[in-house]
């Protein structure tokens, strides 16, 4: 029933709230804020499965305007019902806001799908045949009588291994498959998630890095770091995460490949995704056609 499905996706947010496993604009969720994380996630995370949601909330798209269109042009104030929602100050909201909130968090599985009970008549079915007494297997009709004693009345019947040798195998079989699954799964979740797996492991070995200019620099999580933001040492972030010291290097290509910042002077460009090195509560944007209209392609001369 959807009132339990409202009640997981929450439960779920508050969870993931207190474990420190959300961006901070849904720590701090406010209606402007919510806005960009729904860009944010769009880029990071579209799924086919995601469009009903999209569609319920923002309205349909069409063929000359998507997604991201949509969201930026929306109304920040529509999402105030679910910031009051998030905060507590209502008990129960709209669906489409709880199927927002469960795509916002990743919430598994969504969206939600309504599946009626099994009837009686199948329960009874199953019942039935669970009683029904099975069927002596051949091999232990076949088997002779032997005889314990001499006289007739005590003797018994061999007990067939055959059936109990099967149901260990098929045992072990489904132990085997298990591990298999849980190992594969656990393989996938790191590699999808390569930056946890990394930061969990550097604060397990005490290596951190802070934000020195224009790159990330490691640093021992003891050392003095003079007034700096200390964080857990991610070593893809060392090695990839820069700020872009000359925007005339950036070409029409990089449109989508490199991030921004606005400030009061203009963008601030980096190689990859993920929030501001110094104001670490503001997310970084990918580099749209309209940014580059407006702020880069006066530096470029085409031919």
């Amino acid at each position: 029933m959807f009132p339990d499905y409202q009640a997981q996706v929450l439960l779920t947010y508050h969870k993931k709230r207190e474990a420190n496993e959300l961006s901070l604009i849904l720590l701090h969720p406010t209606p402007g804020k919510l806005r960009d994380e729904c860009l944010a996630v769009l880029h990071d995370r579209f799924l086919k499965k995601d469009e009903k949601t999209l569609k319920a909330f923002f309205g349909p798209k069409s063929s000359e305007v998507d997604y991201m269109q949509l969201i930026r042009k929306f109304d920040a104030d529509k999402f105030r019902p679910l910031v009051s929602y998030l905060k507590g100050k209502t008990d129960s909201t709209e669906d489409k806001n709880v199927e927002l909130l469960a795509w916002l968090i990743d919430y598994e599985p969504r969206p939600y799908q309504f599946r009626p009970p099994e009837s009686i008549s199948v329960q009874k079915r199953a019942e039935i045949k669970r009683e029904e007494p099975k069927e002596v297997p051949d091999q232990a009709k076949a088997l002779p009588l032997i005889a314990t004693t001499d006289r007739p009345e005590n003797s018994v019947t061999q007990v067939p291994k055959t059936a109990n040798k099967k149901r260990v195998g098929s045992v072990m079989i489904l132990v085997i498959a298990l591990v298999i699954v849980i190992g594969g799964t656990y393989i996938l979740w790191t590699i999808n998630q390569p930056t946890a797996a990394h930061s969990l492991t550097s604060q397990l070995s005490g290596a951190c890095m802070y934000w020195s200019e224009d790159h990330y620099e490691p640093i021992p999580c003891n050392q003095k770091s003079s007034g700096r933001l200390v964080l857990a040492l991610d070593t893809l972030k060392v090695n990839h995460f820069k700020l872009i010291r000359e925007n005339d290097t950036v070409s029409p290509n990089s449109i989508g490949k490199v991030w921004y910042f606005k400030t009061g002077k203009g963008l601030e460009l980096y190689t990859d995704s993920g929030f501001h090195p110094v104001h670490i509560e503001r997310r970084l944007r990918p580099l749209s056609r309209y940014m580059w209209d407006k702020y880069l392609s006066p530096k470029w001369i085409y031919n």
